[in-house]
C-alpha cells in the first residue's frame, strides 16, 4: 500500500478484496490504472440492479468489496468532519472518499455534483440547527419577510413569490428557510436573477415589472408559472412585494389561491 501510494499524487489508498457480499459493506469501481472511480456503500438489490442496467456490474468483472484498510491525506479529515449521519444512522466514509478525490473541475464533474446533493439532501431533511428560529431580524423589511415565512409555514403554501428589484427580500426569504414553500424571486432583470441563483431554495424568474400598477407584475407572473407547470390550479402562495394604496406603493404580503 505505501508503495502504491507514492506512486503519485493520490489523495489516499484503499484495499479491495473479491467474492463477498458487497450488501454488507462498500462497493468500488475503478478505471485502467485501478484509480478509483465510484463507491457504493451497501448497495441494496435494486441498487446493484441499476448499477447492471448502467453497465456498472458487468458479468466478467469482479466486484470489488472494501476491506477496509486505508491511507488518507489529511484533507479528507475536512470533508468527515462536515459529514452528517446517513439514513442508518451512521456517518458515511464513502461520502468523504468520493469528495475528497474529486471537486468539480476534476475528471468525473457530474458524479462530484450528484455527490455534493447527495450530502445536501441529507443534510436538509435532517432539521439542522435551526438557526434562523433566532435569527437578529433589525430592519422592518426583515420583519416583514419573516411575518410572511410564519403565514406560509402555517398555510402550507406551494410557494412564496418575491418581488424583489435588488435581490435581498428573497435572499432573507432563503435564510429563513420555509418548511413547505418553494422561493420564486420575480426580478426585474436578468443582472439581478444572475445573482440569486445561489442562494438557498431561490429560484429567480425575470418578468417585467410594472411600477404604475403592481397587480400587473404579479398577475403576469402567476401566469408565467402556471404555463411553466411550476404553480398549479387550486395552489396556495404567499406574495411579498409592493401594492398600490391610493397614489402610493407599500410593501405588504398576500395570500392568493391560484
Amino acid at each position: 500500500m505505501l508503495r502504491r501510494f507514492g506512486e503519485g499524487d493520490f489523495a489516499g489508498v484503499i484495499t479491495v478484496t473479491r467474492g463477498e457480499d458487497v450488501t454488507k459493506g462498500g462497493l468500488n469501481f475503478f478505471d485502467e490504472q485501478f484509480c478509483l472511480k465510484r463507491l457504493v456503500e451497501k448497495p441494496s438489490p435494486e441498487q446493484l440492479e441499476q448499477l447492471r442496467r448502467d453497465g456498472w456490474l458487468k458479468p466478467s468483472a469482479p466486484a470489488w468489496y472494501n476491506a477496509g484498510i486505508y491511507i488518507f491525506r489529511p484533507a479528507l479529515f475536512g470533508f468527515t468532519a462536515r459529514l452528517q449521519k446517513s439514513p442508518r444512522g451512521e456517518y458515511e466514509l464513502t461520502d468523504a472518499i468520493m469528495l475528497s478525490g474529486e471537486t468539480t473541475v476534476g475528471k468525473y464533474p457530474l458524479k462530484c455534483i450528484k455527490v455534493f446533493d447527495r450530502i445536501a439532501t441529507r443534510i436538509e431533511r435532517s432539521g439542522g440547527a435551526n438557526f434562523f428560529e433566532h435569527s437578529d431580524l433589525t430592519t422592518s423589511r426583515q420583519k416583514l419577510v419573516k411575518s410572511a415565512v410564519v403565514m406560509a409555514n402555517e398555510l402550507r403554501a406551494e410557494a412564496i413569490l418575491v418581488i424583489t428589484r435588488s435581490g435581498n427580500m428573497a435572499r432573507y426569504v432563503g435564510w429563513l428557510r420555509p418548511r413547505h414553500s418553494k422561493i420564486y424571486a420575480l426580478c426585474p432583470g436578468n443582472e439581478v436573477a444572475g445573482g440569486l441563483t445561489l442562494s438557498w431554495g431561490v429560484t429567480p424568474v425575470v418578468v417585467p415589472f410594472d411600477l404604475i400598477n403592481p397587480e400587473n407584475t404579479i398577475e403576469a407572473a402567476l401566469k408565467g408559472l402556471g404555463e411553466q407547470g411550476r404553480l398549479k390550479s387550486g395552489a396556495t402562495v404567499v406574495i411579498i412585494g409592493f401594492i398600490l394604496v391610493g397614489e402610493q406603493i407599500v410593501d405588504a404580503v398576500q395570500m392568493r389561491v391560484v
